[in-house]
């Protein structure tokens, strides 16, 4: 690798070349910036085989704002005469540095430097010769680690190009690894019944997958007969804009079908209306919902429809998130009301309305408004008898399933997406139940 050396250099010795950019704006305002602090960033040139001079290899609108000034001589960035490799590299080195250079341009000039050094030099193999990710780091002087992740986001842009909409590199990564993963599950289900032909629990497994079904609730549910369900764990799709109020990167959004706000009601009105039809003569409804605005609406839907019901209970977290701390505290909890049809009693009688557990951490989540699976446990053992059976209208990320079997109740589910059945048929899979453990 050639590094350069700083130097003075006249500027009637600098030749300018045939440069790409052939219209420069805001020279007056570098000028002025130049003259008050001086050359921030010098020019990158390069020595000329014939002695003759210099050639301009980076920074041709600091050059002409430094001639505006009319200056003798400026400080530079001095290299011997550069092959092609290092002439691009130099080039593509220097502009790493420029403030309005965006994540996407960042990482792809970093590739190609890597790249260009690669193909002269060769790439390095154990502790032989050849150029190194050490290597470019030095180069740009930055960590090995740094290097590595420029690499990986510039190849994940080569892969999903539509990355380079992301706001920051950060979140182009998680997204692109939330793809990977999808892809993942979505093989992995394809593979199930392999994978479940050396399984001691292949039969429970495959029933406990075909539970989840991919498709819009009210047109599968108009298959099942009346009185069928001991309790319904119902979690709507908030109409609150959650791609706008969810703080952070989600990349769980994509397929996350949210209803729309202004037919919220009636959609709440035909589901109480189909849940109480589907539950048995003493059942009841777990409805998970968002505070304001929809209290008081699904308070009176409730009422129309015959459910006694009491306060909300709460799921209460240990720590929350606002998306405008200036404004709003971060909210900690979720409210559910629990609405009983006919006689229905608790199974886990004493216990207080008051649930606390840690959320899903956002790594793990495939599913926005996924919640643990030994929180939905202790929900359902208030609720549903032992051996009984649970209607889940919207599956998500399928944790209900999963908190019914480990009590050795039955349940079935449905939801749109197949991306969330996939992520819930590796789950089953590999045996990841409440707790990290499967079904003894």
């Amino acid at each position: 690798m050639i590094f350069p050396v700083q130097k003075t250099v006249l500027i009637d010795s600098i030749d300018l070349g045939q440069r790409a950019r052939k219209v420069y704006s805001g020279i007056e305002e570098l000028a002025a910036d130049i003259k008050e602090r001086g050359v921030m960033h010098p020019p990158v040139i390069e020595e000329k085989l014939d002695g003759s001079g210099y050639l301009l290899v980076a920074g041709g609108r600091r050059m002409i704002a430094i001639i505006s000034l009319g200056w003798i001589d400026t400080p530079a960035s001095v290299y011997p005469p550069l092959d092609v490799y290092d002439h691009e590299a130099a080039e593509l080195a220097e502009n790493i540095n420029r403030e309005d250079l965006t994540f996407v341009e960042r990482a792809n000039s970093i590739k190609r430097v890597h790249a260009l050094y690669e193909e002269k030099y060769g790439k390095q193999h154990g502790s032989g010769g050849g150029h190194s990710q050490s290597d470019t780091a030095i180069l740009f002087g930055v960590s090995r680690a740094t290097v590595q992740r420029e690499l990986e986001i510039a190849n994940a842009l080569d892969v999903v190009p539509s990355l380079a909409e992301c706001k920051t590199a950060t979140e182009a990564l998680k997204k692109f690894k939330r793809i990977e993963e999808s892809y993942l599950r979505s093989e992995l289900t394809k593979r199930a019944d392999i994978i479940l032909a050396r399984d001691n629990q292949a039969d429970f497994k495959r029933q406990l997958i075909a539970n989840y079904h991919v498709g819009d609730f009210f047109a599968g549910a108009a298959e099942l007969p009346s009185r069928s369900f001991h309790v319904a764990e119902v979690d709507p799709d908030y109409a609150i804009d959650i791609a706008t109020h969810k703080k952070g990167v989600d990349t769980n959004l994509a397929d996350y079908h949210e209803v729309a706000k202004d037919g919220y009601s009636d959609f709440l009105d035909k589901l109480i209306a189909e849940v109480k039809r589907l539950l048995l003569s003493d059942g009841w409804l777990i409805l998970w919902f968002g505070m304001h605005p929809w209290y008081h609406t699904i308070e009176d839907l409730l009422k129309k429809h015959n459910f006694s019901f009491c306060n909300p209970a709460i799921w209460t977290k240990p720590f929350g998130q606002t998306m405008w701390p200036d404004r709003y505290m971060a909210s900690c909890y979720e409210p559910f009301f629990y609405a009983r049809k006919g006689n229905a009693v608790l199974y886990k009688q004493g216990r207080s309305n008051i649930f606390n557990f840690p959320p899903v951490h956002a790594d793990h989540k495939v599913h926005p408004t996924e919640r643990p699976v030994d929180l939905m446990m202790a929900v359902l053992e208030c609720f549903a008898p032992p051996h009984g059976r649970v209607l889940v209208p919207f599956g998500g990320s399928g944790n209900t399933l999963l908190a019914a079997s480990n009590l050795g109740m039955t349940s079935t589910c449905w939801d749109l997406s197949q991306a969330y059945k996939d992520a819930f048929t590796s789950k089953v899979l590999e045996g990841s139940f409440a707790n990290g453990a499967g079904r003894p």
